[in-house]
């Protein structure tokens, strides 16, 4: 039977996955040695030469699936490689050669955590999700900056808020909107909306300031202040986590490491 296989590696690991390698139907993960492993993904029944784009297509895309499965589960950010594409004979190297070139790459990331039980099927998530997962694991990166992590996930409450606040309780609700109220004081040079001042100069005095006989509060990330903010970014975080994952629930199989 003629069949397409992929195979290609994968670095930005910062822990062992599974101790041995791994099989899922059509698709193989090595044990993750120094932050990498290697992959093989395979179609069989090939019986056509316009089969075989398509086909190469629908393992990057499993891939990539897998992939993202990872990085919401821990935070890091992945890439990948195609090392080899073997074919079946009618399809000729510049073929081959071209779809190479089309294959896009990732990005990369390295803590020590015992290796999981194998799951019995592959770890996977909706590609639909993926622009989310990557403004995610962004923030992830700014863990000294936890205005900016609040920003990045304000950026996906923003964006599903409007289609799944049904979803959330009025405690929710309110945590919600003062989230949205702390992602304007610390996105502005200094901030007079009513609402962010009350909320703010209470419990940071030393974030208000008189100007023109108006209040106005001014974020001047200090400890005192970034530990306050750091209050509000745990609730954006949970936030934006519990959204994207009741979003890809519509699109798909949604399965973790």
């Amino acid at each position: 039977m003629n069949q397409v296989r992929i195979i290609g590696e994968i670095e930005g690991f910062d822990r062992i996955l599974y101790e041995t390698t791994v099989h899922w139907g059509n698709f193989s993960l090595s044990a993750v040695h120094q932050g990498k492993a290697t992959f093989e993904a395979w179609a069989d029944g090939i019986e056509r030469i316009e089969n075989t784009s398509t086909a190469i297509t629908t393992l990057i895309e499993q891939v990539e699936r897998f992939i993202l499965s990872v990085e919401w589960s821990y935070g890091h950010e992945l890439k990948y490689t195609v090392k080899n594409i073997l074919a079946p004979a009618f399809a000729s190297e510049e073929i081959l050669l071209e779809i190479s070139e089309n294959l896009r790459l990732k990005d990369d990331a390295i803590i020590k955590v015992a290796p999981r039980e194998i799951p019995q099927t592959i770890p996977q998530i909706p590609l639909e999700a993926k622009r989310w997962i990557h403004i995610w694991v962004e923030s992830t990166k700014l863990s000294d900056y936890v205005e900016e992590q609040l920003r990045r996930q304000y950026l996906i409450i923003e964006e599903l808020w409007q289609e799944l606040d049904h979803t959330f309780d009025p405690i929710q609700r309110l945590e919600k909107k003062n989230i949205k109220l702390i992602r304007h004081f610390v996105s502005h040079a200094s901030c007079n909306d009513p609402e962010v001042v009350a909320l703010v100069e209470n419990d940071l005095p030393s974030a208000l300031e008189m100007v023109n006989g108006k209040k106005q509060v001014r974020f001047k990330r200090t400890v005192e202040h970034r530990n306050y903010i750091a209050r509000f970014e745990v609730k954006s975080r949970e936030m934006a986590r519990t959204l994207v994952n009741r979003k890809m629930a519509q699109f798909g199989i949604v399965s973790g490491v």
